[in-house]
């Protein structure tokens, strides 16, 4: 019984958020293309995966990587943020923005969540297998809704691209706001969650930090909670820049 609500716990912040950034569409996608984007996101956690364990290892390995802030900047950039937003935004410009269906700029937000949300049900899964419902409802009501904002960004951003007179070739779109703003916000999110693990798990707890490492420590979880905040209030307010817009067509 608990491991049936613990993966319920797992899926259903994914689900309502699918429901609230769909819903808000005033021209609703076709179910079947947001399965599939959905689908999609689900999927491309195993390329991530493919990139992520090498490149952690390497990072682990290296005699470069000799602090927790070298570590915990690395391991947010590298092994999370380029790799993971680099997916998700393959899945909205190679899938979505070629469909029939892709006909609006509402449509990058929808489709872009939809594919995060995806990636982040699939994770979230994972992690929760080990962790167990306290887990998982830390990371429904912290990582799931920061996947979900960095889909809209990024669908926002690359909405004013794809439906702009110059539609700039990949390449060029990857050096563009829509891909270079979700993987910074989810770098330094990363960034002020890791930083502080690593910095106690180098004195074996946080009882045997110095004052200065404590001073880091808590100025890490701001640094988070600052993120957090600007990235969730980022989406909600392109999505509802969107929405305005489509209630003046």
């Amino acid at each position: 019984m608990l491991f049936q609500i613990t993966f319920l716990a797992a899926i259903i912040p994914s689900i309502l958020l699918i429901l609230y950034v769909s819903g808000s569409d005033k021209y609703p996608e076709p179910s079947k293309m947001l399965w599939k984007t959905f689908i999609a996101g689900l999927l491309i956690v195993f390329p991530v995966l493919m990139v992520a364990l090498p490149t952690d290892y390497l990072i682990q390995s290296s005699p470069l990587v000799n602090s927790p802030f070298v570590l915990s900047f690395s391991m947010a950039f590298l092994t999370a943020a380029i790799p993971e937003e680099f997916f998700k935004f393959m899945i909205l410009t190679m899938f979505c923005a070629r469909s029939k269906h892709f006909d609006e700029p509402m449509d990058g937000i929808v489709y872009a969540a939809v594919a995060s949300l995806g990636f982040a049900t699939l994770e979230n899964v994972l992690y929760v297998l080990d962790g167990g419902l306290s887990l998982a409802i830390a990371r429904g009501l912290s990582a799931v809704p920061a996947h979900a904002s960095f889909g809209i960004i990024m669908g926002s951003f690359y909405a004013h691209f794809h439906f702009s007179e110059a539609k700039p070739s990949i390449p060029r779109l990857l050096l563009s706001p829509a891909f270079i703003v979700p993987v910074i916000l989810h770098g330094f999110y990363n960034f002020f969650i890791f930083y502080p693990t690593n910095l106690a798990t180098q004195y074996s707890g946080y009882e045997n930090l110095p004052v200065l490492e404590r001073i880091f420590f808590f100025l890490s979880l701001l640094g988070f909670l600052l993120v957090f905040g600007f990235t969730l209030r980022k989406a909600y307010n392109l999505l509802q820049e969107m929405v305005l817009e489509q209630e003046g067509l």
